[in-house]
């Protein structure tokens, strides 16, 4: 069988769909990764066919999941506006590259963000489409949406949350609506879809669902029904050494903690670098910071210091006392893996699940407010998580828990035992 695995993202949102599409290599299948042009080099090193989106998904990507939303969050009407302006000419486009990719497949899968043409290009060809996701987007009472900007704010009880779902994919469909219709008649030649669409809702729409991540991190919720599977997380191994300034530093005596917020836009850089080095050099610790789009300038490393723009996270984070991260799907599993205790800083959407469902399983202390970052609460946290050791104990617990599960096998056994009746 044939798959396209459709993506957006940086480089932590398209590896485990490498390593889905690697599952499904090691099966007898064949899959390909369709995401921004950009990852052709890196997807195909890893063995996977690969399919570019030649339309701006970076653009796509920073307006929707990532720079602006974090600065617009509390601004949903000035979000719209930007959504409207810089996304929505991009639409016509993403349909087109997204059919192209699309043909001769026996099914369509594809990623969050990926849902606004996938479901579509699947009804064009005639084929299944799979959600294949990292975080829960399907509807339940037991957490609010991920996309809500609610999240994590109030707590309203089993029914808001589920109405959350309905609220989210009526507003996103509002936003998509004119341009998924645009690109229906114009690219696929399919008549407008009624106002009742939902673009991510798999719940409502009986859309088959695989996730990405653990039972053991995410119970599954009760009335998800056998169209939902929650398979394991999709880890993509990375063997490759660092540099060898790095593994100086983090090989010499003492406590090395990780610091990383990937693809976040920090607005006062400067600023939380002051904060961070303060505790740093307070606690007596050393640290590994990760660049990533947030500590891009001219931040220089020092004897308690290491800036780095790329370290694998299978070598260091085993080593590390503790990882300092925005609780993104890719680096949240990275460090239950390594079995080291987390301190997170989310800033969007799925970050702030993540981020408590580390605190609630006790692998992290509560997590901490970008927006209200400062000296003293790193301190506390840095301090407590180093002083615990239950936190050491529970996270070589959990590491034991994931490394048990092959997320990917299981996701791929599902989903071609499902397209074929178990034939």
């Amino acid at each position: 069988m044939r798959f396209p695995i459709i993506t957006f993202g940086t480089h932590g949102d398209v590896r485990p769909y490498v390593a889905l599409a690697q599952g499904f290599k090691r099966a007898g299948h064949e899959a390909f990764v369709v995401t921004d042009a950009s990852f052709r080099e890196f997807v195909e090193g890893n063995g996977v066919g690969f399919k570019p989106l030649n339309c701006d998904v970076r653009k796509m990507l920073e307006i929707i999941g990532g720079r602006d939303l974090a600065h617009r969050g509390n601004r949903p009407f000035s979000f719209f506006r930007e959504v409207k302006r810089q996304v929505l000419p991009l639409t016509e486009e993403l349909f087109r590259d997204t059919l192209a990719a699309c043909e001769d497949m026996d099914a369509v899968l594809f990623g969050a963000i990926g849902g606004i043409s996938a479901s579509h290009i699947a009804e064009k060809l005639g084929v299944p489409a799979i959600g294949v996701s990292l975080q829960p987007y399907t509807p339940t009472r037991q957490i609010m949406s991920p996309l809500s900007p609610m999240f994590g704010k109030i707590t309203m009880g089993g029914l808001f949350n589920r109405m959350s779902y309905e609220a989210v994919s009526a507003v996103s469909w509002q936003i998509f609506r004119k341009a998924v219709n645009n690109a229906r008649a114009s690219v696929l030649g399919l008549p407008p879809e009624s106002g009742s669409h939902r673009i991510w809702d798999g719940k409502l729409a009986k859309m088959p669902m695989v996730y990405g991540f653990s039972e053991h991190v995410f119970p599954r919720p009760r009335e998800w029904g056998d169209w939902v599977h929650i398979a394991g997380y999709w880890f993509l191994d990375d063997n490759s050494a660092p540099q060898d300034e790095v593994a100086e530093f983090v090989n010499r005596d003492g406590e090395v903690i990780y610091i990383g917020f990937g693809s976040m836009n920090i607005a006062e850089p400067e600023r939380l670098f002051r904060s961070l080095s303060s505790v740093i050099k307070a606690e007596g610790i050393r640290a590994v910071i990760s660049r990533g789009w947030g500590f891009a300038g001219d931040f220089e490393s020092d004897e308690n210091i290491h800036f780095c723009d790329y370290v694998p996270h299978d070598w260091l984070f085993p080593r590390m006392s503790a990882v300092v991260h925005h609780a993104g799907a890719g680096t949240t599993a990275g460090a239950i893996r390594a079995g080291t205790p987390s301190v997170a800083v989310p800033f969007v959407v799925d970050q702030f699940l993540w981020a408590d469902r580390l605190y609630r399983l006790g692998l992290a202390p509560k997590p901490l407010s970008w927006k209200r970052f400062s000296h003293a609460s790193f301190a506390k946290s840095i301090s407590e998580v180093l002083s615990n050791s239950k936190y050491r104990e529970t996270a070589r617990h959990y590491q034991s828990l994931i490394t048990a599960e092959d997320g990917i096998a299981n996701a791929v056994n599902w989903m071609v035992e499902r397209l074929t009746g178990g034939r």
